[in-house]
C-alpha cells in the first residue's frame, strides 16, 4: 500500500454464502446418509469442515484427524457387499457397516458442534441490538 492511501474495508463479506454452502452441504450430508451412501457422506463432511476451518483450533484440527484415521481404518473406501449366500460374510459385512456408520455420525455430530461453536449454525437475538440499523 502507498504511503497516504487509504484502507478501505468491504462493509460486507461472504458470512451468508457461508452459510448458504453449508446448510446445502447439510442437507446433501443428510440425503447421502439416509440413503447409505457413505463415501459421499464422507465427502460431504470434508467439505463442510472446509468451510469451517478457518475459524476452528488446533484442538478441531487434532479431533477430525482422529475421526478420520479411525474411518480410514475402518475401510469405507474399500467396502465391497459380498456375492455370496454366505451368513458369516453377511454378517460380518453389516457388522463392519454398522461401525462406518457410528464412525460417520461421530464426525457428523463433530462438525455440527463445531458450527454451533462458531456461531454459524444458531442466530443468537442480541437484546442490546437495535433492530432499526
Amino acid at each position: 500500500m502507498e504511503e497516504g492511501s487509504i484502507n478501505i474495508k468491504s462493509k460486507f463479506n461472504s458470512s451468508l454464502l457461508i452459510l448458504q454452502r453449508l446448510d446445502r452441504l447439510f442437507q446433501d450430508s443428510h440425503r447421502h446418509s439416509r440413503s447409505g451412501e457413505y463415501i459421499r457422506w464422507n465427502e460431504d463432511l470434508d467439505r463442510i469442515w472446509v468451510e469451517l476451518c478457518d475459524d476452528s483450533g488446533e484442538e478441531d484440527e487434532k479431533k477430525l484427524k482422529e475421526i478420520n484415521k479411525k474411518i480410514t481404518t475402518s475401510g469405507l473406501y474399500g467396502l465391497v457387499k459380498p456375492r455370496t449366500d454366505d451368513n458369516k460374510e453377511k454378517l460380518k459385512y453389516l457388522l463392519r457397516l454398522t461401525k462406518i456408520r457410528e464412525l460417520m455420525m461421530e464426525k457428523e455430530v463433530f462438525l455440527r458442534k463445531l458450527q454451533k461453536k462458531q456461531g454459524k449454525g444458531i442466530g443468537y437475538e442480541d437484546p442490546e441490538e437495535d433492530e432499526w440499523e
